[in-house]
């Protein structure tokens, strides 16, 4: 996110990102082609996820009792939220 009026095209950008994840594709392919279709950039620091530590990380936020998910961006919209509704979504 360069400035604040990236928010929510970073944030739907995320959702975009999640759900391919979920479908079977590895994260940094995922990253790539949302990056190109929303003209977003990459962040180039950091290690890269495999789409099964993605998921098991997932499954352990599905198997905890509430989980609280904190960001430093609270209390505006992040990709917390986007996780938060997945995981609300998936306990149903």
């Amino acid at each position: 996110m360069k400035t604040e009026a990236d928010r929510p095209q970073v944030i739907e950008g995320f959702r975009r990102y999640l759900w391919r994840i979920l479908q079977g594709e590895e994260p940094l392919a995922a990253a790539r082609a949302i990056s190109e279709a929303m003209g977003l950039a990459i962040a180039s620091t950091g290690r890269r996820t495999t789409r099964a530590e993605f998921i098991e990380a997932l499954a352990t936020l599905e198997a905890a009792h509430d989980p609280v998910l904190l960001c430093w961006c609270s209390p505006l919209a992040c990709h917390c939220d986007v996780i938060a509704a997945y995981l609300d979504w998936r306990s149903r």
